[in-house]
């Protein structure tokens, strides 16, 4: 419960930075922040991200017409079984979600390839 607290965190702080129009927005360091930025950078959600001092500075994206990449963010709270993923995709073809699975990796469904193994949906881009 931790782990995802500190991952929606990260994410609404994120949201709000681009909200704000801001280029820059500081995070707390930690591995589930570490995984997600990850994650998010592999994406191209974010243009990068460094360490400083006990925290990460990440360098915000927008598109062409100037809003954040993660604007659209929705937090859930929604445990997913196997294969239900799949499902929901095709009542939200063209949605994104971050999932942490079952095995605490953070995977971006569907355009990773999610692996059958179920897991926690954080939020809906």
């Amino acid at each position: 419960m931790i782990f995802v607290n500190k991952l929606k965190d990260c994410l609404v702080k994120i949201k709000v930075a681009q909200y704000e129009k801001k280029k820059i927005v500081l995070v707390k360091a930690s591995l589930a922040n570490l995984n997600l930025l990850d994650m998010l950078w592999k994406e191209g959600f974010i243009f990068g991200y460094t360490l400083t001092k006990g925290f990460y500075q990440i360098f915000l994206k927008y598109n062409s017409g100037g809003t954040g990449t993660l604007e659209s963010l929705v937090l859930i709270n929604y445990t997913m079984e196997k294969n239900t993923l799949k499902k929901l995709v095709s009542l939200e073809p063209y949605t994104s979600y971050i999932v942490l699975c079952n095995t605490n990796q953070i995977q971006l469904f569907p355009s990773n390839t999610f692996l059958k193994i179920g897991g926690k949906i954080i939020a809906k881009i």
